[in-house]
């Protein structure tokens, strides 16, 4: 609200709530903003619904904003079968809302393991941990040695945080099998 009510005239505040469906249930969403006429909202189909490829999303905008836009807008730049697959996944929510709390309940959990075992993981509310560091030669040769057990965990340099791997938070097996590995490291059995 702040960053907001302190912004010039002209000046549009994009929020960007990619990951916000994980987030719903602790009513932090910031719609109402919108109506102030110098913010957006912006979500994607990419992570809660797994629908990455698609490239759907949609935004809430300020009606002014909103007719600008349709003015420069493609009106075929979704193919017909994605808009389709989007608005079958906006009928099931219970199943978005379902895959969200088995994400969170594995998120949680891996954290909890790898805080235990002395690493610096940093709370989260979507479907990745981050999980920094000493420094950035740490980061690098974790992610060569877990990368050469098939496990792909990402450095963050392109966030400045080269320090940090992202690992994200995928089926159950995988999830645990990164922990397991990133634990065994720890330990100095996987070099």
């Amino acid at each position: 609200m702040r960053l907001r009510a302190g912004l010039r005239d002209g000046i549009l505040l994009v929020i960007d709530e990619a990951y916000g469906e994980f987030a719903d249930d602790r009513d932090v969403r910031c719609w109402d903003m919108v109506e102030g006429g110098n913010t957006a909202i912006l979500r994607t189909f990419s992570k809660a619904y797994g629908m990455a490829g698609f490239r759907v999303g949609w935004g809430l905008f300020p009606s002014a904003v909103a007719a600008e836009m349709r003015k420069v807008m493609n009106p075929n730049n979704i193919p017909h079968a994605c808009q389709m697959a989007a608005v079958a996944a906006l009928g099931d929510q219970s199943y978005m809302r379902e895959t969200c709390q088995v994400t969170a309940t594995l998120r949680d959990g891996a954290t909890t393991t790898l805080r235990g075992a002395g690493f610096d993981v940093r709370p989260s509310l979507a479907n990745f941990l981050l999980i920094h560091f000493d420094k950035t030669a740490t980061a690098k040769a974790v992610e060569a040695s877990l990368s050469a057990e098939g496990i792909f965990l990402r450095r963050q340099n392109g966030a400045s945080l080269p320090h940090a791997l992202r690992m994200t938070i995928g089926p159950e097996t995988a999830t645990s099998a990164a922990v397991a590995r990133l634990i065994e490291w720890r330990t100095g059995e996987l070099t």
